[in-house]
Order: structure tokens, then C-alpha cells, then sequence
């Protein structure tokens, strides 16, 4: 399983859609009332992301780097250039795709007056109430193919967005190799060069660990990581005592 911490607000920004796309794809081929439910909130939550008025100008910033990375990059000698001549290629796309986009991306979800209605009941304790919403709730009542195809339509106009951040993730997550540590009694402090603006961490533990998860903070000069003992049943803020073997990256391009 792998633990990830971004460094910085627009890998964070990355993270957040990611998640929310997965979800709502995750919905969509297993459809359900209650799922689709959570799509039309997953969705609100998408168009709060990219409400930030920062965000867009940060990505396209983010995307003109790494072109001129791997500008710079393709000249190298024993380099593979047919990789990097399509990496070029879905980086240009994607840095069009920002450029052309002005205020577009979400702007038909924020006209719509139904996922607006539901949006504005969000906030509520418990998430949408439906005695509040007999609009979603006769929605939730049609077929699933029509709640798909509704869901579907609606992501058209973000499906851009999702590209984008789906390039810089994977480009980030395959930019350095794991390395391996162990956690003394559960805790490892690691220096970073705090000339190098690393963006992501990762910390990764072997499948049959199942009943720990790490806390890890950052600070442009090192790394710290504790492992707790998860236990549903009571605290799970528990530091083990166990020495914990670990693998951890840290992403930077």
C-alpha cells in the first residue's frame, strides 16, 4: 500500500481530483442510488477544486517547466528519444488544453441549476438531505442508465482538467526510484537538499502489513515518518514499537 503527502498546493490540488474521478468512475460502472448520490457530491467537490482562482495558472506553469525540461532533456546524449518526443507531445496537448480554456473548465456544471440546488444543500451534517431535495431525489429514482448518462454528460466538461492532472501525477510518481528504511521503534527522520524542490512523498509497506499506516510530515529540509497501530475499535493514534521496513520516495522532476 502507498501513503502519499504532496509538497506543495497544486500536487495537493492533483491528488483531490484524482481521487474524486476515481470515485465517480468507481459509481458510474457500479451503479447505485446511493452511489450516484455521492457522484453528484463528488462532482460539486470538483468544481470547488477548481474554483480556485490560482489553480489554472499554476498547471500551465507546472506543464511550460517540464516542457523545457525535457526540451533540455532530449538533447542529452543516451537518452530514449522517441520516449520523451511523446512525453513532448502529451505535455503540449495538455499546456494547449489550459491555454485554451480560459474560464471554461466546470463553467457548464456551475450553470446548472440542479447540481447548483444540491450543492448549496452540501454543507448540511450527513451530507444532501433528500427531505430538503425532491429534485435529486427523483433523479435517484430513474434508471441507472440515466443517471449514468446524466453523470457521463457532466464530467464532458471536465474531462480536460482530468488530463492534465493525470499527466503530472504520473509523470511525478515515475520521476525518482523507492528507496528502502527502516523505522526504529516506528520512527524514521530522513535530511533532504533543501535546494531541490521536491513535490511528492511516498511511503510504501509491504502487502502483508495490514494493521499500521504512516504519519508523515515534511519541511523543505527533511522528512519525518511514524507508524501507528490502526485499531477501529479505540485509538488509533498508538505509536508502534516495532521496527517497521518501508520504501519511500521522494518525487521531484
Amino acid at each position: 500500500m502507498i501513503f502519499e503527502l504532496p509538497l506543495n498546493e497544486h500536487v495537493r490540488s492533483c491528488l483531490r481530483l484524482e481521487s474524486a474521478f476515481r470515485a465517480i468512475e468507481a459509481f458510474i460502472e457500479h451503479p447505485s442510488i446511493w452511489g450516484s448520490k455521492a457522484s453528484i457530491e463528488h462532482l460539486n467537490d470538483i468544481v470547488d477544486i477548481l474554483d480556485r482562482s490560482d489553480l489554472r495558472k499554476k498547471l500551465a506553469q507546472e506543464l511550460n517547466r517540464l516542457i523545457n525540461y525535457f526540451d533540455r532533456l532530449s538533447q542529452s546524449p543516451d537518452v530514449d528519444t522517441t520516449a520523451i518526443a511523446a512525453l513532448q507531445t502529451d505535455l503540449a496537448r495538455c499546456f494547449s488544453l489550459l491555454e485554451g480554456s480560459n474560464d471554461k473548465f466546470a463553467k457548464p456544471l456551475r450553470g446548472n441549476e440542479f447540481l447548483a440546488h444540491v450543492h448549496h444543500h452540501q454543507q448540511m451534517p450527513g451530507g444532501v438531505p433528500l427531505v430538503n431535495t425532491p429534485a435529486l431525489q427523483l433523479w435517484l429514482e430513474m434508471p441507472a442508465n440515466v443517471r449514468n448518462h446524466d453523470l457521463r454528460n457532466w464530467m464532458k466538461a471536465v474531462t480536460d482538467i482530468n488530463e492534465v492532472s493525470l499527466l503530472l501525477l504520473d509523470l511525478l510518481r515515475r520521476s525518482s526510484p523507492p528507496q528502502s528504511f527502516t523505522a526504529n521503534a516506528g520512527f524514521y527522520q530522513h535530511s533532504l537538499d533543501s535546494s531541490v524542490n521536491f513535490q511528492l512523498v511516498q511511503v510504501e509497506l509491504a502487502d502483508n502489513i495490514q494493521h499500521l499506516f504512516p504519519q508523515i510530515s515534511a519541511s523543505r529540509h527533511g522528512i519525518s515518518v511514524r507508524f501507528y497501530e490502526f485499531n477501529s475499535t479505540g485509538s488509533i493514534k498508538r505509536q508502534t514499537l516495532d521496527n517497521v521496513d518501508f520504501h519511500m520516495t521522494c518525487c521531484v522532476i
